[in-house]
């Protein structure tokens, strides 16, 4: 509006010189001249604002040039990095990146150690065994009172109880009683076959007794079966004699 109103007043005062006839041409140039230059102070006076008011100065600290006011055409420069600290993690890559993750940790399970094999606890052999039984001829009912003890019947020597079964390819653990008695806790074990399952059944009965003796609840007639309860874990042991049939 500045530069308008100083245009009209320029215009009319050639007009007005030009029909009057009073101004020389020297004094003519001044006046453009004058002209010129009101015009270069308003333009610079439209891009630097004298009225805006100062920046506050910090006692301590002065602020970054890239806070003052820049002209228009200027480019701003970029923002700085963020720090580290705030930098977030990449983006979510998709499937492929995860089945080649999953692909890694696969190819790391394979080269990890193979499980070891179960033992075979039935390769081995009997080896001497210095312990004190569990259980011998005269302390198990089971096998005294039916007349198969070789104690009662006579024989005197006991390095034949001092003997245990060792597997080749493993370690067995002790027998402990209170720990199968556990096992077989509201449960029932059967034995049945001839006199080697009646063997079997009898010397898990004298071997259970050094924890808590199984009492004899069931025997038929012609002892061919029997039935055992541990009554503080409600297990039961029996045996059901019966003859194999050969066969060629």
């Amino acid at each position: 509006m500045m530069v308008t109103n100083v245009l009209k007043t320029y215009q009319h005062h050639l007009h007005h010189n030009d029909n009057q006839h009073q101004l020389s041409l020297p004094k003519r140039k001044f006046v453009t001249y004058a002209v010129y230059a009101l015009i270069a102070v308003a333009l610079l006076y439209l891009f630097v604002d004298p009225a805006a008011p100062p920046a506050a100065a910090s006692s301590t600290t002065t602020k970054p040039s890239s806070l003052a006011a820049r002209p228009p055409w200027i480019q701003q420069l970029p923002p700085a990095p963020p720090p580290l600290s705030t930098i977030s993690p990449p983006p979510y890559q998709g499937q492929a990146a995860a089945d080649n993750n999953d692909e890694t940790l696969l190819i790391v399970s394979t080269t990890t150690a193979a499980p070891p094999l179960p033992c075979d606890y039935s390769d081995g052999e009997w080896v001497p065994d210095a312990r004190t039984p569990l259980y011998n001829g005269t302390t198990c009912g089971a096998i005294k009172d039916d007349g198969r003890s070789c104690t009662a019947n006579g024989r005197a020597d006991t390095g034949y109880v001092y003997w245990r079964w060792q597997p080749r390819a493993c370690d067995l653990p002790a027998f402990s009683a209170a720990a199968f008695l556990r096992w077989l806790r509201n449960r029932h074990m059967a034995f049945v076959g001839d006199s080697l399952a009646r063997n079997q059944a009898e010397s898990l009965v004298c071997l259970l007794s050094s924890a808590s003796p199984p009492e004899l609840v069931h025997r038929s007639a012609d002892g061919r079966f029997r039935r055992w309860l541990c009554r503080p874990y409600r297990s039961q042991i029996t045996h059901q004699f019966r003859w194999l049939s050969y066969q060629e």
